[in-house]
């Protein structure tokens, strides 16, 4: 933990943390240098530096990024107090992540301008309520970056409880930027943003960045996991963090460190973090299609519906995830589920007036392609499993959810047609799709088995359980990134 005891639970709506994902800054001075860069100090600032083992801070305390100014520690020592309580966060962070078995940045002792000396350099400059930190990656081999951070000065009319809550959720964040840029920086947002969110959750629980962005994942869980980014800004990246919040939950914290360790460029170059899940979770006796299907169950818990014995511990701070309207029965005849995504669909019980008693689920489509795709049905506070069930009605007494999950890490995404309603209403749909046979003679049986003709695929051999047509989906991102040298 932070020292002091100064952070704070409020829930409050989360300043954005961004800009410049571990991205190597131009070939010119830093910030120390005005021009530099966006977020520079002013022609005409004095800089000071304060030094502590690890870390120089780089402050004015005159101009528009003049920290502020109480001097009430060490007796008046004339460093001000913000500075030396922001380098004492810097080591508490960095003391976290190393006791858990992370590198530490990369020294920039051989990088020319680096501030000084061979410390991780933080210079506190006017962000503008523009952003509140960024590390700036430098100086690279390979994938592997030494760099600097840039943090806000004084976070004055920024949402945060307090000025010592926004200092330890930015150093805490960012500092862990410095530290995947230990192993290797082209490991695409989700990865880089969502475990530096949960790095945050590990060096102070308190800290409500991890909850306060779940909504990113949770309102676009039809995305898949390991899509790359949109954009410099984008929830979804952030929100992630609660998939890696659930590997600590579930398994242990060392399943992120291993992750890390897993891709590093000095070791496994070219590595990509999804293509070595499974190797990681082969550890503790896991895969990712069981992981990411559970998990996905856990998305389901949070705001209201929160149960720390069964999901996250603090899914009560989470907002809740919502689902798609529909009413029974439930006939879609082309429901689209990427890979490593779920969706989610909500219905009334009543529907026309009648109380509904139970409600029976089959995704229809070629046989070969139900592997992967499991369903789920959330009814009077139960969660039940319909995968592979062809025949189990879920008793309703009450509005549900239908949670339907992609678990496969790579390939095509599916396109199922979904039914679910009473057992007739099942049939209906599916018969819609694949109609009996009729009474005939056995030679007729017999072509209509041996192929001829035009009749429908058949329903695998999961029975009602079955999944649809597939769709192409974009390959993964292989590695284009370029670093200054």
């Amino acid at each position: 933990p932070a020292p002091g005891g100064l952070l704070s639970t409020t829930l409050l709506t989360v300043a954005l943390l961004v800009t410049a994902l571990l991205v190597p800054s131009p070939a010119r001075a830093r910030p120390d240098n005005p021009g530099s860069d966006l977020f520079t100090f002013d022609v005409g600032d004095v800089i000071e530096t304060f030094d502590t083992e690890n870390f120089r801070l780089h402050y004015t305390t005159d101009g528009a990024h003049k920290v502020p100014a109480a001097d009430n520690l060490d007796g008046g020592d004339g460093i001000p107090d913000h500075v030396q309580r922001l380098a004492d966060l810097y080591e508490a962070a960095l003391a976290t992540y190393t006791g858990m078995g992370f590198r530490a940045p990369i020294s920039d002792n051989s990088t020319p301008d680096n501030g000084g000396d061979g410390r991780f350099d933080v210079y506190l400059v006017d962000f503008g309520r523009q952003a509140d930190g960024a590390y700036r990656a430098e100086r690279c081999d390979g994938a592997r970056c030494s760099g600097y951070m840039v943090q806000e000065n004084d976070f004055a009319g920024y949402n945060y409880p307090s000025v010592a809550v926004g200092n330890a959720t930015v150093a805490s964040h960012e500092l862990f930027h410095a530290v995947q840029a230990a192993y290797d920086v082209d490991q695409g947002a989700v990865f880089s943003e969502g475990t530096a969110v949960w790095a945050s959750e590990r060096f102070e629980p308190t800290l409500f960045d991890l909850e306060g962005f779940a909504y990113g994942y949770l309102d676009d869980a039809a995305t898949p996991l390991d899509s790359l980014s949109t954009g410099p800004v984008d929830a979804f990246t952030y929100g992630a963090g609660i998939f890696f919040e659930y590997l600590s939950e579930r398994f242990d914290d060392d399943r992120v460190r291993l992750l890390w360790e897993a891709v590093a460029d000095d070791t496994n170059p070219n590595a990509f973090w999804f293509d070595v899940i499974d190797d990681v979770l082969a550890d503790v006796d896991g895969n990712f299609a069981d992981a990411f299907a559970e998990f996905s169950t856990w998305t389901l818990f949070t705001d209201d519906r929160a149960d720390p014995s069964i999901a996250f511990a603090t899914g009560n701070q989470m907002s809740a995830r919502t689902g798609i309207a529909k009413t029974l029965p439930i006939e879609e005849p082309s429901f689209v589920l990427f890979t490593a995504s779920s969706r989610l669909l909500s219905f009334p019980a009543n529907t026309g007036g009648s109380a509904r008693r139970a409600i029976r689920v089959a995704l229809i489509g070629a046989a070969e392609a139900t592997d992967g795709v499991r369903a789920y049905v959330y009814a009077n506070d139960i969660l039940t499993e319909v995968t592979d069930q062809p025949e189990l009605d879920v008793d309703i007494t009450g509005d549900g959810l239908l949670l339907l999950v992609n678990t496969n890490a790579d390939g095509r995404s599916a396109r199922p047609r979904v039914c679910a309603g009473s057992a007739d209403e099942v049939k209906r749909c599916i018969d819609a799709v694949n109609p009996p046979p009729e009474e005939g003679p056995d030679d007729d049986d017999e072509k209509r088995l041996s192929g001829g003709g035009c009749a429908s695929a058949p329903v695998g051999s999961g029975g009602l359980f079955a999944l649809g047509l597939l769709v192409w989906r974009r390959r993964r991102r292989r590695r284009q990134h370029q670093h200054q040298r």
